[in-house]
């Protein structure tokens, strides 16, 4: 697994799924925003590797119950599709 793309989707999973208690939400909501602004931009082999890197992330998440990332990470790809610039 591509620790750099796995590091990436975590991150923005974090930005995505974070309580509203622990930070503000639009903060949040504009970090993950600024996130899918550069992935937007990547190469077709960095889209390939993010998305199998997702895929991976899914199933691990799956596989431990992780309360709603399984589910962001199944989406992750298809979130930067409606980027444009």
């Amino acid at each position: 697994m591509n620790r750099l793309a796995m590091a990436v989707i975590s991150a923005a999973s974090t930005f995505e799924l974070w309580d509203e208690q622990i930070v503000n939400q639009d903060e949040a909501w504009e970090a993950l925003d600024q996130v899918k602004y550069i992935l937007a931009d990547c190469s077709d082999e960095e889209k390939k590797i993010l998305a199998e890197t997702a895929l991976e992330a899914a199933e691990l998440f799956r596989q431990m119950n992780g309360k709603g990332t399984e589910k962001f990470c199944d989406d992750f790809m298809a979130r930067f599709d409606s980027v444009r610039k």
